[in-house]
């Protein structure tokens, strides 16, 4: 019965609110009788409902009143901690969770690096969005024009390393979405480097990033693609606990398998690394 019911489930979507016993058998290919009779039993549960009038089917009250408590129950705060801590584990740096609260990239979560010298998430604090692998994150998946409308012009400088030029920090937001994952080289607080990939909710919209950062003495060139792969795997991960089903967008060897692919996958099914260069689509 489950597996019915999913089927059914399975027929609604944006651009159909409503379906008939007749579309219905045609769709799942069974016939009339039985698929009338499934419906009215999930409309007897309160899972669809039915117009008297016309006889079509639509969900029910009782899935939306279960879908505020699933929403409430898959908030990212929630759910991220014990992986930040995982994360922070299996990487000994610093993992941090980065919002956009306000038009600022706000750090609401971390779990602190075990080392002695270690990367401060600055919890609670604002993180500037064009010097911060977190932040560059939060402007590349959203559109230009409201991307240009976060950014602070002129672009405040931190370090020598520090973007200050519109045009050049365009570039790099390109090059952020192309490779699925952005890196920050000193960029914010001097000798501290790092690299952040997105977090998808269901509707395929930004919901966040996930960031891993330490001194540049443990986080080296050398090792920023090996610390991708790893904080790939928590993105899509989360992603998919929020309901995102699309490709995720990390495209480097390792998220493709050929190299080490397996940290870069989320644990279960759900958000799918891509095997292309393309952005993710928002899902309808």
């Amino acid at each position: 019965m489950l597996n019915q019911l999913d089927h059914v489930l399975a027929l609604f979507s944006r651009d159909r609110a409503e379906v008939s016993v007749l579309d219905a058998a045609a769709v799942l290919k069974w016939p009339r009788s039985t698929t009338y009779r499934l419906l009215a039993q999930i409309a007897a549960a309160g899972f669809l409902d039915r117009d008297e009038e016309t006889g079509m089917f639509r969900l029910g009250i009782r899935l939306a009143v279960l879908g505020e408590l699933a929403q409430a129950s898959t908030s990212l705060q929630r759910i991220a901690q014990p992986v930040l801590r995982r994360l922070s584990q299996q990487s000994g740096e610093t993992a941090t969770l980065l919002l956009l609260v306000d038009g600022e990239g706000t750090a609401v979560l971390h779990s602190e690096s075990t080392h002695p010298v270690v990367a401060k998430g600055m919890l609670g604090r604002y993180w500037p969005l064009h010097a911060s692998a977190g932040g560059k994150v939060l402007l590349a998946w959203r559109p230009p024009v409201e991307a240009k409308r976060l950014l602070k012009t002129p672009l405040a400088r931190f370090t020598p390393s520090t973007i200050t030029s519109v045009p050049a920090l365009v570039r790099e937001l390109t090059q952020v979405r192309k490779r699925g994952f952005a890196t920050v080289r000193g960029e914010f607080i001097d000798g501290v480097w790092g690299v952040a990939v997105p977090i998808f909710n269901h509707r395929g919209e930004l919901e966040g990033a996930v960031t891993l950062g330490g001194p540049s003495s443990r986080v080296t060139r050398a090792r920023l693609p090996a610390l991708a792969a790893i904080v790939a795997g928590v993105g899509a991960e989360l992603s998919t606990a929020l309901g995102y089903r699309g490709e995720y967008p990390y495209a480097t060897d390792s998220a493709r398998g050929r190299r080490s692919g397996r940290a870069a996958k989320p644990g279960r099914s759900g958000a799918r690394v891509r095997s292309s260069r393309a952005a993710p689509q928002r899902r309808r």
